[in-house]
């Protein structure tokens, strides 16, 4: 998955500054995978779920490669809005993340959390969930502190 994520990251990176859709559907985005995972989803290879999560990974990283914290809420909440329209819809999701109330943190709503936070030189910030790191890349983005988070390699 780490390559897929990387790839994932060049490629937001390159769309966003051309400011064009990342894919333009879940279609486009399963090819994708496909060519860097080698193999399909129909194959069993990889699912939807661990494509979704590594794009959230590769946006996070985009994300923690910005600098909002030179810019005002507003703007960096515009910029967020074109992130947001130009990723595709997830719109197959994993039963047992349904069951387990398991829900992705939006970079608009991780801004807003980012900001409210008003964190200081010095304090140390932690991620409260197990998922794709939103709430940190953000944080850092704003503050420009090096925060760090592992990340599952599956």
């Amino acid at each position: 998955m780490r390559a897929l994520i990387d790839a994932l990251f060049v490629r937001i990176s390159r769309q966003m500054a051309a400011n064009e859709p990342i894919f333009t559907s879940n279609v486009d985005l399963d090819r994708f995978a496909g060519e860097i995972l080698g193999g399909s989803r129909a194959s069993g290879s990889y699912t939807a779920q661990q494509v979704y999560n590594a794009l959230e990974a590769g946006v996070n990283r985009w994300v923690a490669n910005q600098s909002f914290g030179g810019e005002t809420m507003d703007a960096g909440l515009a910029r967020m809005a074109d992130l947001l329209k130009a990723l595709p819809t997830q719109t197959l999701r994993a039963q047992e993340k349904d069951e387990l109330q398991q829900y992705s943190t939006p970079p608009s709503y991780a801004m807003l959390a980012a900001y409210a936070l008003s964190a200081e030189p010095g304090e140390n910030l932690l991620e409260p969930s197990a998922g794709t790191g939103s709430l940190l890349a953000m944080a850092d983005s704003i503050y420009g502190e090096k925060l760090h988070s592992e990340y599952a390699n599956e």
